[in-house]
């Protein structure tokens, strides 16, 4: 998230203006065909709220929302996902757990399917600025709780974000 060590906040202070920062992102941006459903589309949005305890810890949560729809087969995906995080910052690098609450929704012209399922990732990433009051992000992250029956592709995770706080 942002470089901490490289913003002063007052110690004995507690306003969410001085301590709260906000993120977005883009993801799964991608379309095509393949050979399970024909034609595709793919995209997803998310955003996160976040508050700096010290300077290097933070704590917040994340909504997740990933689309996917296969034209030809009229089949439909929503993946809705909600995750509490905790972040150590070391100059511009940044430790992050968090615990993922992940609904699948799939839909076809006769059915529907849904399905509840929790990961608990763990990462490294790299935090540069990009403004006045914003950086880029990237985070490297595993799933601990990942097995051979997920409905995952795998237990990785990267991520590319920006965030940043209000303007004062």
């Amino acid at each position: 998230m942002a470089v901490y060590a490289q913003r002063e906040i007052n110690p004995s202070g507690w306003s969410l203006n001085d301590r709260a920062y906000m993120g977005f992102g883009l993801s799964g941006l991608n379309f095509g065909q393949d050979a399970f459903a024909g034609r595709f589309f793919s995209i997803g949005v998310s955003g996160q709220l976040g508050y700096m305890l010290t300077r290097h810890l933070s704590a917040g949560g994340g909504l997740e929302y990933n689309y996917t729809t296969y034209q030809d087969a009229r089949i439909k995906h929503h993946v809705y996902n909600f995750y509490p995080f905790i972040r150590h910052n070391i100059g511009n690098f940044f430790v992050q757990f968090e615990y993922n609450w992940v609904t699948i929704k799939i839909t076809d012209p006769t059915s529907e399917a849904k399905g509840n399922f929790e990961r608990l990732f763990g990462g490294l990433g790299y935090t540069s600025p990009a403004g006045r009051n914003g950086y880029f992000n990237m985070l490297f992250s595993y799933d601990f709780l990942y097995t051979n029956n997920s409905p995952f592709a795998s237990p990785l995770s990267i991520r590319f974000f920006f965030t940043g706080w209000p303007a004062r």
